[in-house]
C-alpha cells in the first residue's frame, strides 16, 4: 500500500512482510527510486524507527540467518555426539 504522510513523504507498507519502506521525501523521487533506483530505498525498523538501506538490511538478515543455521547445526552435532556416546556405553 502506497502512503503519503503529512509532510508529503512517500512510504510503502508491505502487509505480507509486515514492514514499511521509506521511498523518498516527495512523490516524484519516491516513484523514481522505487522503479529505477531500488538501491536508494530504506526499510523503517519498527523497534527504533531508524531507516536502514535495503542492501544493509539484506546483509544483516543474511548474517542473522547464517548465525541461526550455525547454531542449529552445532546443537544437532552436540546432541548426536552426546546421545551417540551414551548409546555405546
Amino acid at each position: 500500500m502506497w502512503m503519503l504522510d503529512e509532510n508529503k513523504r512517500l512510504l510503502l507498507w508491505n502487509e505480507m512482510e509486515n514492514g514499511m519502506m521509506y521511498l523518498r521525501s516527495n512523490l516524484t523521487e519516491g516513484f523514481t527510486n522505487y522503479f529505477i533506483h531500488p538501491d536508494r530505498l530504506c526499510y523503517i525498523m519498527e523497534d527504533n524507527f531508524k531507516m536502514v538501506p535495503v542492501d544493509e538490511f539484506k546483509r544483516q538478515a543474511e548474517e542473522m540467518g547464517d548465525m541461526i543455521w550455525e547454531n542449529l547445526l552445532a546443537r544437532k552435532y552436540f546432541m548426536t555426539k552426546k546421545f551417540g556416546e551414551e548409546d555405546h556405553a
